[in-house]
């Protein structure tokens, strides 16, 4: 037997005679391990060498009872899980007595008129009842030593009889003890009072409907020293009682919840300034134009270049722009907070926004503007700012600013046309001779004009089959083999020629064509992609799916499933590319849909990760293959210290979790070279090749086979994608 115990019997009984016939009867039996102890002393000297799992022992007998040798024999090390039987005599049978072995912790009692032969008997089934009984046991370790190594830990709730049991490994992850936890609300009592009613209403779900679910949240005690958990709840049902119990299922998610921090800071805020940068900047901006589409009032940007930024650069060093536009930040900070920058009028509810850009820009946001004009006042006044010498090491510097203004919705009801306005509004100020600033208003009529005309021949563009797919490789960063293509659409204007995406995709979404768009983009790859596995070159190919397409998950999986059997192309040669958005709400029906496809063969990779809300995770629920870091990272990263750090964090997360990386936008050998040290799988960008239409992507294929090694070639020719 286990945990030290053997499967012998120990007969303790004062009377010789019985003594042996109680041993003989269980030879005949088939015990063969059997000891003797004539009195409750000898009986713990016995068991304490022996070891036995069963213990026969007579209830009264001198020098020491067997009700009292029962006691110290439940205390001894595995005592606990012997099956002690005493043996009570029938003619002092009292209910005193039997009260008395009750409270020693015996298993069970008989009376002395049980033959040894009928001993022997009920020997062989408690014997057989304690090995079942112990090889629970040692699941249940081996369990909770899963649980132990996986950093997991499990309470119980029974509802009828308020019971709550907690596992030490819970209590210890929880930073209490089990004696403290007496029930479901000493357990809530540990969680963030902000986060308690979540996880109380997720509790009260379960029970209601049955549906197991998870649910995170933050210890109470936590501010200084953050701690997040990770629950999965389910409720069981007793099936002769019918009476319910909640089993939750604890695991620490510290970890991965501050490195998603992590890379929301590196990613969202500025290192050197602390202000809010362009990837905050990107998701803020939308939100901030439905807030003013809702409100109906008017939003400005202003982009903020500092004047020949890279002369203080090139004649003081990088040490001194860094302290240029740490000043500019506070002095503009301080004139924000102060009310400096912008007066309040009585009846004004205008709001600002300081967001460090680029490496020498700055923008401002304007929310819930009353009238345009006011943006103005405030360039002024941060003119004035700027214009207040500052001194770097005996060093006086004048600095001037060039800004331009975009204003919502008079410019643009987008965030990239904002952002595009505001751009060119600040070209046209340094056209200016700088030290100004512009509105965009001019651009109005000639931006509206193209538009009404974009729109007209969009429609058109599916019935003139004006559409063409252009291909980017995706290569190994450590052998140079082509592990597959990207399928990008490209729109073949008769007038304008080739439209790029960031022309007409925003479009074809508010005119309610990307999901037909996004149908013939997948139709058409997958049609290619087989013609030339047909031709031996075997390529994986990748398509993006919108947000659009997505939502309605029955039509998707039916237009996936339809591409693959219609083009013949096995499902093991496409990837579809989901946005992080995609994934924000975690619900049944999301993970069905990307377990569907799944099904099909495919893969599924995230793509621009990084620029969304970055969580880790729903890439725990999800059955996700790839991450793509966004070309907005990878950019520069080896001269830069903060996207090297965010590319480095979600390298080694996605590792962690079994996930490929594809690095997107590498542009020079420095950031390959960077992103390969790093174990990233794979590269993408115009280091290896602009996109480009079939036929000349074939040409620049055979080129860089030529180029490179011939493992290349069998690569392709397998099929190994």
């Amino acid at each position: 037997m286990k945990n030290g115990l053997n499967d012998g019997v120990l007969v303790v009984e004062p009377f010789e005679k019985r003594r042996d016939d109680m041993t003989r009867a269980l030879h005949k039996k088939g015990i063969r391990h059997i000891c003797q102890a004539i009195n409750g002393l000898d009986a713990l000297v016995q068991f304490k060498r022996q070891r036995p799992g069963m213990v026969i022992m007579a209830a009264e007998m001198p020098v020491k009872s067997g009700i009292d040798a029962c006691r110290l024999i439940r205390s001894l090390p595995d005592g606990e899980m012997a099956h002690i039987l005493l043996v009570v005599n029938a003619e002092h049978r009292r209910d005193d007595i039997l009260k008395s072995v009750y409270e020693s912790g015996a298993t069970d009692y008989v009376m002395s008129s049980m033959t040894p032969q009928e001993l022997a008997i009920k020997s062989l089934f408690a014997l057989r009842s304690l090995r079942q009984l112990q090889e629970g046991a040692s699941s249940i370790r081996r369990m909770e030593q899963a649980y132990r190594i996986a950093h997991l830990g499990l309470w119980t709730w029974d509802i009828g009889s308020e019971a709550f049991t907690i596992s030490r490994d819970a209590a210890r992850m929880l930073r209490t003890s089990v004696s403290s936890l007496k029930g479901i609300d000493s357990l809530l009592s540990l969680i963030h009072r902000d986060q308690r009613e979540k996880v109380s209403a997720a509790m009260t779900r379960t029970l209601d409907d049955g549906i197991a679910r998870s649910v995170e949240f933050q210890l109470a005690d936590s501010k200084t020293n953050e701690r997040y958990f990770y629950m999965w709840l389910e409720r069981e049902i007793n099936t002769l009682s019918g009476s319910a119990k909640l089993e939750g299922l604890l695991q620490d998610v510290t970890q991965r919840v501050m490195s998603e921090h992590k890379i929301h800071s590196l990613a969202h805020y500025d290192s050197l300034t602390g202000l809010p940068n362009r990837g905050y900047l990107q998701h803020h901006l939308e939100t901030l134009i439905t807030q003013s589409k809702k409100l109906e009032t008017q939003l400005a940007m202003m982009v903020i270049d500092v004047d020949h930024f890279g002369r203080v650069n090139n004649a003081l060093g990088y040490s001194a722009g860094d302290e240029v536009l740490t000043e500019l930040a506070r002095r503009f900070e301080k004139a924000m907070h102060n009310g400096e920058l912008l007066p309040q009028a009585e009846d004004s509810e205008e709001q600002l926004m300081l967001l460090r850009t680029d490496a020498d820009e700055f923008t401002l946001l304007v929310s819930h503007l009353g009238s345009a004009d006011r943006v103005g006042g405030i360039a002024e006044r941060l003119q004035r700012l700027a214009s207040e010498r500052i001194t770097l090491d005996e060093c006086e510097l004048n600095v001037t600013l060039s800004m331009g203004i975009s204003v919502y919705p008079l410019d643009s009801e987008t965030a990239e046309g904002l952002q595009e306005c505001a751009s060119a509004a600040t070209r046209h100020a340094k056209e200016q001779g700088r030290n100004n600033y512009q509105y965009s208003m001019k651009s109005l009529n000639s931006s509206a004009l193209k538009r009404l005309g974009l729109e007209s021949d969009l429609y058109k563009a599916f019935e003139r089959e004006e559409f063409v797919l252009y291909y980017q490789p995706k290569v190994s960063l450590k052998t140079h083999h082509i592990q597959g293509v990207e399928a990008l659409v490209r729109w073949q204007h008769p007038k304008l020629g080739v439209v790029s995406p960031s022309d007409f995709v925003a479009l074809a979404e508010d005119l309610g064509l990307i999901v037909e768009l996004g149908e013939w983009v997948l139709r058409e790859a997958c049609f290619q992609a087989q013609r030339w596995r047909e031709q031996g070159r075997a390529l994986k190919i990748a398509v993006n799916v919108s947000a659009q397409q997505f939502k309605d998950h029955t039509h998707l999986i039916e237009a996936v499933s339809g591409a693959l059997r219609d083009s013949g192309l096995p499902g093991g040669f496409l990837e579809l590319e989901l946005t992080e958005n995609t994934f924000i709400k975690d619900t049944d029906t999301n993970r069905q849909t990307v377990s569907a496809l799944k099904q099909l063969g495919l893969s599924i990779a995230i793509d621009d990760f990084g620029t969304g809300y970055s969580s880790l995770g729903y890439l725990t629920r999800f059955p996700v293959d790839t991450l793509k870091i966004d070309k907005s990272f990878v950019s520069c990263v080896s001269g830069n210290a903060q996207n090297a750090e965010v590319v480095r964090t979600i390298v080694q997360l996605a590792h962690s979790m079994k996930l490929k990386v594809v690095a997107e936008g590498i542009a020079a050998e420095a950031e390959a070279a960077f992103l390969k040290g790093l174990n990233c799988e794979y590269g993408q960008g115009y280091h290896y090749s602009p996109p480009l239409p079939a036929g000349s992507f074939m040409q620049w294929l055979e080129r860089y086979q030529d180029a490179h090694s011939e493992s290349v070639d069998r690569t392709l020719a397998s099929g190994d994608a």
